[in-house]
This record gives structure tokens, sequence and C-alpha cells, in this order.
């Protein structure tokens, strides 16, 4: 099965969730790189098993990726407070 991950894929950051275009779906919980981190799949019964564990991999690597760039995107737009010194 060869095919670009992020172009099958639809990830709603908000609902925690990634969608991929046969219908398959991860719901995630926790904070992707902490140890409380995991994802709940529905299986579509039309998928190998061998598609679903691919599908599984490419879910959780999609996913860490949107989350990723959206913390990264976050940080890039948080205004930088400076100190405002009075003079006495």
């Amino acid at each position: 099965m060869s095919r670009t991950p992020q172009k099958n894929w639809v990830v709603d950051l908000p609902a925690r969730t990634a969608r991929h275009h046969s219908g398959f779906l991860i719901q995630f919980e926790g904070r992707p790189g902490s140890s409380h981190f995991g994802g709940h799949p529905t299986f579509v019964p039309s998928l190998s098993h061998l598609e679903t564990v691919e599908l599984i991999r490419e879910g959780f690597q999609v996913f860490k990726e949107a989350y990723a760039d959206s913390v990264s995107q976050t940080r890039n737009s948080v205004p930088v407070r400076k100190k405002l010194v009075l003079p006495n």
C-alpha cells in the first residue's frame, strides 16, 4: 500500500481525531509525547488486517505532526511581554 499519508487524512485537533478517506477513524486522548497519549481506532470491515495496522501507524503519525505544527504556530504567535520600567 503506497500512498502519501497526509493527503488521505483529515485531522481535527479540537475533536482529537484523525479520519482516513476510507472511513477509518482514530479518536485520540492525551498529549502526543506524553506517557498518557493513546488512540482508539474504529475498524472498517472492508480493510485487511495489514491495511488496518498501516492506517493506525499513519494516523498516529499524521496526528502527531498536526499537533506539533499547531504547538509551533501557537508559540510563534504568542506576543512577547516586555517589562515596563517606569521612571522614578
